[in-house]
């Protein structure tokens, strides 16, 4: 989401002006002020600003933060959460598919109930796995990121 006019370092491996075609939101932090102060900061967050004073360490937060640089022209952002997320606020996922919408980019939010933080704890079955990996994949494609799969004669026979 990051512009150029943000002033980071941009140091992704490929050619200059690498064209982002979609970000994929896997129980992300998008508000990383929201995790070094206040009601649900961590551990992790007040480590990652460091002991800087208090006006500098929120600068540091706003740049850092995916919801600074949400605006129409984003890539196609589909985000998956789970609603149990000790980590990271479920809430931040809500926030930030509220404000893509806002802003007329295409997204989806895709809530698991229960749902912890990382791979292993968002799904707890093969099933509830293969279903995020199929809407990621249906919602790029949708978008045009992708391209529909092609049958296989194997999955056509299957088809039957």
């Amino acid at each position: 989401m990051l512009p150029a006019s943000a002033g980071l370092d941009r140091q992704c491996p490929g050619p200059d002006n690498l064209k982002v075609a979609a970000i994929i939101n896997w129980f992300g932090i998008s508000d990383v002020g929201d995790v070094t102060e206040g009601s649900n900061s961590r551990d992790f967050g007040r480590v990652w600003i460091g002991s800087a004073p208090d006006d500098v360490r929120a600068q540091i937060a706003k740049r850092a933060s995916a919801v600074t640089y949400v605006r129409a022209g984003v890539p196609p952002v589909p985000s998956v959460h789970g609603d149990n997320d000790q980590a990271v606020p479920y809430e931040q996922s809500v926030r930030l598919h509220k404000l893509l919408t806002a802003a007329g980019v295409p997204n989806d939010l895709m809530t698991i109930p229960g749902g912890g933080h990382g791979t292993a704890y968002i799904a707890r079955s093969t099933e509830e796995r293969t279903k995020i990996y199929t809407t990621m994949l249906d919602f790029l494609v949708r978008h045009g990121v992708l391209h529909a799969p092609k049958a296989t004669a194997a999955s056509a026979k299957g088809q039957r």
